[in-house]
């Protein structure tokens, strides 16, 4: 779960935001080697192109050059694991709401604005709105569910589940609230912390 972002740049309101091509166009073809780029990022985000080049046994130019394609084509993005609990943030919870489907659309743009907010999405069944929620405390959480989020507009329903324990998030794996370096491959080096 990401954390907050107050003060962040937000979509304008209808806007999507749009990462890689999702227009209908033919699928990205991805070559030999840029498996093993993903596989080494995806462990390691600060990866070096001398790193890259050696996992995918291509030259640091050609390394750079298929990362930039990567990017550009949306097949990959960059993205930041904050840890929230050394930021202050120590109640994270799961927010799943019973709204009315006139008021759907409303309450989702509504939840996707708050500053806490880290994920929101439409879903089916008993309830049909949920959101990853983080707040600096049990007391902020409370006001936050009661005062916004119930205060909308079509919410009959509102469960809250809180996160207990985190063990990973979004790829990350979390001890004790630190953000871990993840595993490093079957069969390669250790990597050294810079």
């Amino acid at each position: 779960m990401r954390g907050p972002s107050p003060g962040a740049a937000r979509p304008a309101p209808g806007s999507v935001l749009r990462r890689g091509r999702g227009d209908g166009a033919e699928p990205f073809r991805l070559e030999p080697e840029d498996e093993l780029l993903i596989g080494l990022l995806a462990r390691s985000g600060r990866a070096t192109y001398a790193e890259l080049a050696a996992a995918a046994g291509i030259s640091e130019g050609r390394a750079a050059r298929r990362l930039a394609t990567l990017l550009r084509s949306g097949v990959i993005y960059l993205d930041v694991d904050l840890s929230t609990i050394m930021l202050g943030y120590r109640a994270a919870a799961n927010i799943w709401l019973t709204v009315t489907p006139a008021h759907l659309q409303e309450a989702g743009a509504a939840l996707r604005d708050q500053p806490e907010v880290a994920f929101a999405a439409a879903i089916s069944g008993p309830q049909n709105l949920t959101a990853s929620v983080t707040c600096r405390d049990l007391d902020h959480l409370y006001r936050f569910a009661t005062e916004r989020i119930g205060a909308l507009r079509g919410v009959q329903t509102l469960e809250i589940s809180p996160v207990l324990r985190h063990v990973k998030q979004a790829g990350a794996i979390t001890a004790n609230g630190r953000l871990m370096d993840a595993p490093a491959a079957p069969g390669s080096a250790p990597r050294r912390r810079r």
